[in-house]
């Protein structure tokens, strides 16, 4: 019918819109990437469904029936990346994969085997699917209840069962072509189905904090060209082609809508991570001349702190303890300050210089530091007398400090920030827990890659940081995050230098 075909090439714009947005407006992330993969195969059979003659199995059809059974599983492994249980469920992510592969290979044969089509054409077809189909999409509703329902973070909770009802809400209208082809009295329903859940999606896509924001305005001009592109497309195939598409034409139409697609959205992404290569290239030439002119400055403030000591030891003691403690803080931070430069080279060369240290003595050292930086937070140190480990001193206070610095700043003012150092058998730990403003699955998917912040003014460079000294130690770095909860860093180090 013309205007179910018009309706399904509507679902198939809107769908490769989200797509295209999703791929170029997004940080990287699998949860970006899933998104993108999912709207771009429901885009796929929509535009399918808009060519294809009822009733009839040609190259449509067949394309259709290809590209359909990767969307439960595109769409259960979107729930699970959303509530950050992937690998909890990968036993039913890799049976879901085996099932609906093979439903896809079956489709695929169609376009080669005339035996395949003929199945296809029959009612086995939509039952097999059917009983794939409703377990899966069952499974990811009563995952995201679940998950909606034990959520704390407002805001996470509204998105989560916004997502629900928008699959609650789009499930049914899609299974009445499945039940249609079952020769059941059903309407077909299914060209309804795609906006529904390409606007579900983009509102997921446009609230799930990934997305940066100087670039939605490029990526919304490059998803609108999407979309056009694709009526655009349908438009010639109904005006000059016949509705009996030809294989090879049909593999080209299909191949170079998706080429553009990734190839467009990922030159994008491309440029931009190439003027943020650039960014940091020139960051650090400019970090090396920095540490070279600082030189000087620091020698003479180094000079002017040690003759007002001095002064102040000839008159006698100081006026209060606070003040002895202030020239001790002074002259404390001008040999970390002196180090920093050296302490970076290291970094950069991968060279790591352990030696004997006490963390808890390290750990006390850290906390003076913060303490100074962050007076309105409050900074408990839980950790034996002794705990004994051979680190590179230099580069483990800084990355402590990094990790404390990120927990003191998703804190209120007055909330505890603890700190815990022990043993381990050969390994020794550290972590860091606040109960600040947390991070949700995907920010927290996306924490130990540099150069992204969830914070207005942040560099996203800590945690990366500590996990770079981690493993230059041979140790490994965790994190647990629940929002509107809190987050724990851990820093598991080998106890012995290797």
């Amino acid at each position: 019918m013309p205007g179910e075909a018009t309706l399904n090439a509507l679902s198939a714009a809107s769908l490769f819109a989200v797509a295209v947005f999703a791929l170029a407006g997004s940080r990287r992330s699998a949860f970006a990437t899933t998104l993108a993969l999912l709207t771009a195969d429901l885009a796929g059979f929509s535009l399918a469904q808009s060519m294809e003659l009822p009733g009839h199995v040609d190259s449509w059809r067949l394309l259709d029936i290809s590209l359909s059974p990767f969307a439960p599983l595109l769409g259960l492994l979107l729930v699970l990346r959303f509530t950050g249980d992937l690998a909890r469920h990968r036993r039913v992510v890799w049976l879901a994969s085996a099932y609906f592969g093979l439903l896809a290979a079956m489709g695929a044969a169609g376009f080669v085997s005339a035996d395949a089509r003929r199945g296809l054409a029959s009612a086995a077809w939509p039952s097999v699917y059917l009983l794939g189909l409703v377990p899966c999409l069952g499974f990811a509703c009563l995952h995201l209840m679940g998950y909606a329902r034990r959520v704390s973070a407002r805001q996470e909770r509204r998105r989560a069962w916004g997502m629900l009802l928008g699959l609650v809400a789009a499930i049914p209208l899609g299974l009445t072509d499945l039940l249609a082809d079952l020769d059941l009295p059903v309407p077909r329903l299914s060209a309804l189905a795609g906006p529904i859940v390409a606007l579900v999606l983009a509102a997921l896509a446009l609230g799930a904090e990934l997305f940066e924001q100087q670039r939605r305005r490029v990526a919304l001009v490059l998803a609108l060209g999407g979309a056009a592109l694709v009526l655009v497309a349908h438009a010639l195939l109904r005006v000059f082609l016949p509705p009996a598409l030809t294989l090879p034409s049909l593999v080209v139409l299909v191949g170079s809508l998706y080429a553009l697609l990734f190839a467009g959205t990922y030159a994008f992404a491309g440029l931009l991570g190439r003027a943020r290569r650039e960014r940091l290239a020139y960051a650090g030439r400019m970090a090396r001349q920095l540490a070279h002119d600082l030189n000087t400055p620091l020698a003479a403030l180094r000079g002017a702190v040690d003759y007002l000591a001095e002064e102040r030891r000839r008159e006698g003691a100081p006026r209060h303890a606070t003040e002895a403690q202030m020239f001790e803080l002074l002259d404390s931070q001008l040999d970390r300050m002196a180090g920093v430069a050296a302490r970076y080279q290291r970094l950069l060369r991968q060279e790591c210089e352990p030696t004997p240290c006490d963390l808890r003595e390290l750990s006390e050292r850290a906390l003076v530091t913060l303490r100074a930086a962050c007076p309105e937070r409050r900074f408990e140190l839980d950790a034996p007398t002794l705990v004994p480990a051979e680190l590179d001193a230099a580069l483990m206070l800084a990355a402590m400090e990094n990790v404390l610095k990120n927990a003191a700043e998703a804190c209120a003012p007055g909330d505890i920030v603890t700190l815990r150092a022990r043993a381990m058998g050969r390994r020794v730990c550290l972590e860091v827990e606040d109960h600040g403003v947390g991070m949700n699955p995907r920010a927290l998917a996306s924490a130990l890659e540099g150069g992204q912040s969830e914070k207005a003014e942040g560099q996203g460079l800590g945690l990366p940081f500590a996990r770079r000294v981690c493993a230059l130690h041979g140790g490994e770095l965790r994190i647990t995050s629940t929002p509107d909860v809190g987050t724990a860093v851990t820093l598991l180090l080998p106890a012995r230098a290797a």
